[in-house]
């Protein structure tokens, strides 16, 4: 037989209407109280009845993910971000939807009709890049709150320091290298890039213009230059002072290096220190100081801005901007 909450006021001694407030019926209710409650709800094996909620909330309790499929680049989230969106919205009663909606839908019945299948009570949208100028306004006449993942704007948004992250590897770099150089080979032919490219190299130049040093940069600036990389890249290697400090945009861009080294007998440890803003550790067979993006944390400031507005719709709508540290 389902437990209720009945049972969990009669096991707890308290009245089924204090129960009924901890699960969000309303009412002024302590911390303590609270937490005995939900503890009790855990270890008896109560689940709430969602439908009976939505009835007297007006809330289904369910964030909807909305997400691009029309491009490869929509859908780029971390690994692990979907499973930490999961476990950050359960820490506010709420339940994780998904769904993936092609650009063509976007303007039509699709992104309503999906929106009100699931029944949402709030969107997270992710779209790395190719986003449809028309989307912001489009969720807004929606009517619900939405937090956008990993978007750099000022408001309804969490996203990543990446300025402030590459400032702190070039930082690094400079203090253990005798030349320290940037590279992003494909910078100039991502149509649409995605911000932090153009973040990253401003927060690595001013690292280099605030300590006195000159900043090597590796931006091929046409498919013809882009398809030479690997000389360039080589004569870099070749030219500059041991040992070279490298900070790259992505895993093809220490791969180029990397391979470049070996061929020129450069020692990576010694000769060359690589350096790069990630999710995890790269794996590319040399060693990399890794400089890491956290979608925990990404996900725990996205469900609670979130969760304020749910709460509030006057709540502040500032985006949350979340720094780049080195990894323990």
């Amino acid at each position: 037989m389902a437990v209720t909450q009945r049972d969990i006021a009669e096991h707890l001694g308290i009245g089924q209407r204090t129960v009924s407030r901890a699960f969000g019926s309303g009412g002024a209710l302590s911390a303590d109280v609270r937490e005995r409650i939900l503890r009790a709800a855990d270890v008896l094996g109560y689940q709430p009845h969602l439908g009976a909620r939505a009835m007297r909330t007006g809330r289904t309790g369910t964030a909807l993910l909305v997400q691009g499929c029309s491009h490869a680049s929509n859908a780029r989230l971390a690994p692990d971000l979907y499973g930490a969106l999961h476990d950050a919205l359960v820490g506010h009663d709420l339940a994780l939807g998904l769904a993936r909606i092609g650009d063509e839908g976007l303007s039509g019945a699709a992104l309503p009709d999906t929106v009100s299948s699931f029944r949402a009570d709030g969107l997270l949208v992710s779209y790395e890049t190719n986003t449809p100028d028309f989307l912001p306004q489009r969720l807004r006449q929606l009517g619900l709150p939405a937090v956008w993942l990993n978007r750099a704007q000022a408001k309804d948004a969490v996203y990543f320091d990446d300025q402030a992250g590459a400032a702190l590897a070039v930082g690094d770099l400079i203090a253990r290298c005798s030349s320290v150089a940037y590279i992003d080979v494909l910078l100039h032919h991502t149509p649409h890039r995605h911000a932090s490219r153009d973040h990253r190299l401003a927060g690595a130049r001013a690292a280099a213009m605030g300590a006195g040093r000159k900043l090597h940069e590796c931006l091929p600036l046409s498919e013809r230059d882009a398809a030479a990389s690997d000389a360039v890249i080589q004569r870099m290697l070749q030219d500059l002072p041991k040992p070279i400090g490298v900070l790259g945009y992505g895993h093809i861009d220490l791969a180029a290096v990397s391979v470049a080294a070996l061929r020129m007998g450069l020692e990576p440890g010694r000769d060359l220190h690589l350096a790069m803003i990630a999710d995890e550790e790269p794996i590319l067979g040399v060693p990399v100081t890794w400089y890491l993006l956290d979608s925990q944390a990404l996900a725990q400031a996205a469900a609670q801005l979130l969760a304020d507005r749910l709460a509030n719709a006057r709540a502040k709508r500032k985006s949350r901007v979340i720094p780049i540290t080195r990894p323990l």
